[in-house]
């Protein structure tokens, strides 16, 4: 599975499993970036690395997209 499709299929999984951070996710911005290590968020746009993203599950990277949807949410 190639890593867009990987990242949408994460944030389907989040509006169905838990939609809060999925409805959180769907209003975000997400760019593919190889400026940083894994994934980062400046409260509006989820930036994410190609490489990382492919080397870690569907199930994981749903938990990382959670992870910095939580950053913007409590505006970190």
């Amino acid at each position: 599975m190639d890593v867009q499709t990987k990242i949408s299929k994460a944030k389907t999984r989040l509006v169905f499993k838990y939609p809060f951070f999925g409805s959180c996710a769907l209003g975000m911005e997400f760019k593919e970036t190889n400026k940083i290590p894994t994934m980062s968020t400046d409260g509006k746009v989820i930036y994410w690395n190609p490489s990382f993203v492919e080397n870690i599950t569907e199930e994981e990277v749903a938990g990382v997209v959670a992870h910095e949807v939580l950053h913007v949410v409590f505006k970190h």
